[in-house]
């Protein structure tokens, strides 16, 4: 995939790789509690905001999913509402989430399990899932962790498929705070010989590129083979 119209921007500013502070669950908690006031809007902001991902999770065998760094788990939500015969599993790393995602998948009327554990060591057989997914995790971790993280996915899983902001996103400055603002060209390089077999971004007008959406496989396959 080519990025040219990144190049004018990416001239201006340089590639953002800082350490990042370690995360305090209280305030991961503090950012999703408001959205279990209003569960169902959020989870229509998240059908329109992650329409790339769950397009993908859409066209894949059926089969088990995970979704990593839930957070409320409203993608997993969706998408059991979406893959109804599927069996669809969120997790987080923090205990306190893990409780407040259970809450959420309450009040949206669902029954996604939540399960507590670490993205880069998880607690399944290798081919466990057909799928993992996340979706606004992996700018809050540096290249190291990353790399691990992919390992461990494709580990469990035939693919994995990840959503994440850029630079060009409009909210890149009002999330959790701890966002490394890269461009897509810059997050490719992260990605380099991942075997993506695909890569998209989306936005709305006036940031058409502001979410980054890939897949990584393991195995031979492609999206249009089973996709009828």
């Amino acid at each position: 995939m080519t990025l040219d119209y990144d190049e004018k921007a990416r001239a201006s500013r340089p590639r953002e790789v800082e350490l990042l502070p370690a995360h305090d669950p209280s305030n991961w908690t503090k950012h999703f509690e408001p959205m279990l006031r209003e569960p169902h809007v959020h989870l229509a902001n998240t059908f329109r905001n992650q329409y790339l991902l769950l397009y993908y999770l859409l066209l894949l065998p059926e089969g088990r999913f995970l979704e990593v760094g839930c957070g409320t788990a409203r993608t997993s939500v969706l998408l059991q509402r979406l893959r109804p015969t599927c069996e669809v599993i969120a997790s987080d790393v923090e205990d306190q989430v893990c409780k407040l995602a259970r809450n959420y998948i309450a009040l949206c009327g669902s029954n996604v399990p939540v399960v507590h554990t670490d993205a880069v060591t998880l607690p399944y057989p290798g081919d466990h899932f057909i799928a993992t997914f996340s979706q606004g995790l992996l700018e809050h971790y540096d290249d190291s962790w990353i790399n691990r993280y992919l390992d461990e996915q494709l580990r469990v899983a035939q693919f994995t498929l990840m959503s994440l902001p850029t630079a060009h996103h409009y909210m890149i400055a009002r999330q959790y705070g701890d966002e490394r603002k890269l461009f897509p060209a810059d997050w490719l390089e992260i990605f380099r010989g991942r075997n993506l077999i695909e890569i998209h971004t989306q936005g709305e007008p006036g940031e058409e590129h502001g979410l980054l959406c890939m897949i990584a496989r393991r195995k031979k396959w492609t999206v249009s083979s089973t996709g009828r």
